[in-house]
């Protein structure tokens, strides 16, 4: 149980400055998938190792969305849940994402 509750604190922890990095990734260019693996590769673990599980399984075929989905599941940590919702709702709806991914580090500030 202790473990848990560390890894959920270290998890909310990071996940604002890996919004505010995964907008700004956006903003330069890169695709949601290479977005995703820089920030993987600056932010603090266990969101590191999560995010580079991701980028893991789309490197290996599985779609983004499912990728997503799974990680969410795994995690079950509520402000990580909002960052990856707000990734999929703009996968599957359109709009800006790294205007939508800063407003959300904000907020989970």
């Amino acid at each position: 149980m202790k473990a848990r509750r560390t890894f959920e604190r270290n998890v909310a922890a990071s996940t604002p400055l890996a919004a505010r990095m995964l907008g700004d990734e956006l903003a330069s260019g890169l695709s949601v998938q290479q977005a995703l693996a820089e920030v993987a590769s600056r932010v603090p673990s266990p969101l590191a190792d999560e995010l580079r599980q991701v980028h893991m399984r789309t490197t290996l075929g599985q779609t983004l969305d499912s990728a997503l989905e799974s990680s969410k599941e795994r995690v079950r940590v509520r402000a990580f849940d909002v960052f990856v919702s707000a990734i999929l709702i703009n996968q599957r709806l359109g709009g800006n994402l790294p205007v939508t991914i800063k407003r959300l580090a904000e907020g989970l500030e």
